[in-house]
């Protein structure tokens, strides 16, 4: 059973999670026409979105589905219908199509679930589906590294790390700090890449192992420094206010 603060932890998480706008939804329907039309292909939440751990100002994740491999020419028409129809530039990258906002902000990025240039199946979201705490924590960890400017880390690391943590801890808020405390005292760079690892699709880049030390160490600083601020939530507001400091 959490306590009264630990409720207004998982409260303000709440508050920061990802909800589909009317925007969103006039989007997501437009490009599912296009696909369904174009591909004969569904169209599904897909990334952080389907697991439950996205938060506001996240770009969108979404996978197509289709009964064939999609082809190079056919992202490529894709891309371009969905540039004139959705008055956005749509750009084919490695294995997406990534739809750009108008002016900043998030940006949709389009998958190919059976594609010839590089399938991206769904995440599988068993380990975060109807998990509440691991869904609060990953959300407040991905809100934390990004209101404090820190370097950048992919959702399917802080994902990760939620996942192989969450041991002996009942709340979201319990295993935030059960985060913090390993960031501070064990994290080292071959603890990271072993947990990092397994979970990377479809694998490991040897580059990042040349980002991780320098990360790391400013994420750990930060953590060091949060950990010595006084923990007093008496509302919601509190808890932002701690995670800013």
């Amino acid at each position: 059973m959490g306590s009264k603060p630990d409720g207004y932890f998982e409260a303000w998480a709440n508050s920061i999670a990802w909800k589909k706008a009317r925007e969103d939804n006039v989007l997501i329907n437009t490009i599912s026409r296009i696909v369904q039309q174009e591909l004969r292909g569904q169209v599904h939440l897909a990334g952080s979105q389907r697991k439950g751990t996205s938060i506001l100002g996240s770009d969108i994740d979404l996978c197509v589905s289709t009964k064939e491999p999609v082809t190079l020419k056919q992202r490529t028409d894709l891309a371009a219908r969905l540039t004139t129809e959705l008055g956005r530039t749509a750009r084919p990258g490695a294995h997406i199509i990534r739809v750009e906002p108008p002016s900043g902000g998030p940006h949709i990025d389009i998958a190919f679930a059976n594609a010839a240039f590089g399938s991206r199946p769904l995440p599988n979201r068993e380990q975060f589906y109807g998990a509440v705490r691991r869904q609060h924590a990953a959300r407040a960890l991905k809100w934390w590294l990004r209101e404090r400017h820190l370097p950048h880390v992919g959702g399917w690391a802080v994902e990760a790390v939620v996942v192989r943590l969450d041991q002996n801890v009942s709340t979201g808020a319990e295993l935030f700090l059960r985060i913090l405390e390993w960031l501070v005292g064990s994290a080292n760079t071959q603890a990271v890449e072993s947990m990092l690892r397994p979970a990377a699709f479809p694998k490991w880049h040897p580059r990042w192992s040349n980002v991780v030390p320098g990360r790391l160490e400013a994420i750990r600083n930060a953590a060091r420094r949060l950990q010595k601020q006084p923990r007093e939530w008496r509302s919601v507001g509190d808890v932002e206010n701690w995670l800013r400091k």
